[in-house]
């Protein structure tokens, strides 16, 4: 069972490394100063538990610190809304409740939630 849910964590890394790396290629973000790329290393230690549940990883913290670090306008808010969201979308058994729980874990303030139903385009940097 354990080599069954480190073959699925395996999986989705690699389905989301993939569905980031052609969001890159497709949508180019003109005006945004972070990359897919950035915020999908910072955040792949977060995959098992948004997966599969239990602690969250000191790694998976501090990406999700970090990624919040380089949001310095709207445009990187809105590309990392758009990237987290798509990234998420692929990654197969995601629980998005874990997922929205991990701001409130690591002590950071992420103003938005993660869903399929996210407008990332519509978010504004809070003041």
């Amino acid at each position: 069972m354990a080599m069954a849910n480190a073959n699925v964590v395996k999986a989705a890394v690699g389905t989301l490394l993939l569905a980031c790396s052609m969001i890159m290629i497709v949508v180019p973000c003109a005006k945004a100063e972070i990359s897919c790329l950035q915020i999908t290393m910072q955040l792949t230690p977060c995959i098992p538990y948004g997966v599969l549940g239990g602690s969250v990883p000191p790694a998976c913290c501090q990406g999700v610190k970090d990624s919040m670090a380089l949001v310095n306008t709207t445009e990187d808010l809105r590309a990392k809304c758009q990237c987290v969201k798509d990234g998420a979308a692929g990654i197969p058994g995601i629980n998005y409740t874990r997922v929205n729980e991990l701001p409130s874990i690591c002590h950071v303030t992420v103003p938005y939630v993660v869903s399929p139903e996210t407008d990332c385009s519509k978010l504004t940097l809070p003041k």
